[in-house]
């Protein structure tokens, strides 16, 4: 009965060769996982199902399809994601050298790979058989595609050879929180205008060249598939866009971005509480109305993260500038203490907390 619905031109004994190509090309794009230096390639957890889920994915639509990996048309899906994922890839692993790499840090980018690659096929051996103009919205939409995943992995992987680093989220903040000249500047000053002017060139002749050939692909003409066989791509095809809609939020630059205005968000928020909890907040003034004075037994701590006394001029006197006028007023007051001298235990913040409020040292535990 299963054979009945394709025998199209196209019989069933053909599916082994399917599932050859899908299951060799799956199994190299791992071993150079596990080559380049991801650990937990082969394991269950995460790789080897990614693994069975792109072989799954590659055999049935290249079937369904009648196009093996190999074909043009699939050649043409398969290539700016492709590329994409090796350079994110080589940034992940060399720009985490110093760490474990794991697996999980290109989990999403693999998975978008294949999903990506498969509804582009799919859109692309559909349109074979349309009028010209759906080939041409095709085909225009697909430049646009390739365009901006190749740009956006192009930023990444420039950023990465200028600062040996990834983009992160706090890299996006001072675009986001500024005007369009400043963040040019920003932007011009971090990542150079010669790299800028590349990227500009780059993006302008990769649109019209994928155009191009994505048209050229499309124009082909082709048998019409059966309609159990449409169905068949239509639900892989519904299973990639929202596989796609899962996972394109850990894909740069959206990832970085969704965290940069989620901080902006929380900051904005913080700091309408802190007015609100500020203005019924007095710690010294008048004296009477203290919160010491209400509440006898009040301490209140004041704890510095990521500061250094040296430049704090509360705690160094011989500073130049006024960079702690709150502090250097509230050294006035006699319910206010301030420890010149007060020397860390450790050069890390959780160790250091427990000894600076209990006095308890690796010196007088003997831990």
């Amino acid at each position: 009965m299963f054979s009945r619905y394709f025998t199209d031109s196209h019989s069933i004994k053909t599916l082994p060769s399917y599932l050859l190509s899908s299951f060799i090309f799956i199994s190299v794009i791992f071993l150079l996982f596990h080559i380049s230096g991801f650990e937990r390639v082969f394991e269950w957890n995460k790789s080897l199902r990614d693994a069975a889920t792109g072989f799954a994915v590659f055999s049935l639509i290249t079937y369904a399809l009648r196009e093996k990996l190999y074909s043009p048309l699939w050649c043409l899906s398969l290539f700016p994601y492709l590329t994409q994922l090796v350079i994110y890839a080589y940034v992940l692993i060399h720009a985490n050298m110093s760490w474990t790499i794991d697996y999980d840090l290109i989990h999403p980018y693999f998975l978008l790979f294949v999903y990506e690659s498969t509804l582009t096929a799919c859109f692309f051996a559909f349109s074979q058989n349309r009028p010209g103009k759906w080939r041409f919205s095709i085909s225009v939409l697909y430049g646009i595609i390739v365009a901006a995943s190749l740009l956006f992995a192009a930023i990444y992987l420039g950023y990465y050879l200028l600062y040996n680093d990834t983009i992160r989220a706090e890299n996006m903040l001072p675009i986001l929180q500024t005007n369009k000249k400043e963040a040019f500047e920003f932007i011009s000053d971090r990542i150079g205008l010669p790299v800028l002017f590349s990227s500009l060139i780059f993006l302008v002749l990769l649109l019209p060249a994928s155009f191009f050939c994505c048209h050229k692909a499309i124009s082909v003409g082709r048998d019409r598939y059966s309609k159990m066989r449409i169905l068949w791509i239509s639900m892989i095809c519904i299973l990639s866009i929202i596989s796609i809609h899962k996972y394109i939020p850990s894909l740069f630059p959206i990832s970085q971005t969704y965290g940069a205005f989620h901080y902006i968000h929380e900051m904005r928020r913080i700091s309408q509480k802190h007015e609100q909890n500020i203005s019924r907040f007095r710690i010294y003034t008048p004296v009477s109305e203290a919160m010491p004075q209400k509440l006898p037994g009040t301490v209140i701590v004041v704890i510095g993260e990521s500061a250094t006394r040296d430049r704090m001029k509360a705690f160094t006197p011989s500073y130049p500038s006024e960079t702690t006028p709150w502090l250097s007023e509230m050294k006035k007051h006699l319910i206010f203490t301030s420890w010149i001298k007060h020397i860390p235990a450790f050069p890390s913040l959780f160790p250091r907390f427990p000894c600076s409020f209990t006095g308890e040292t690796n010196m007088t535990t003997g831990t």
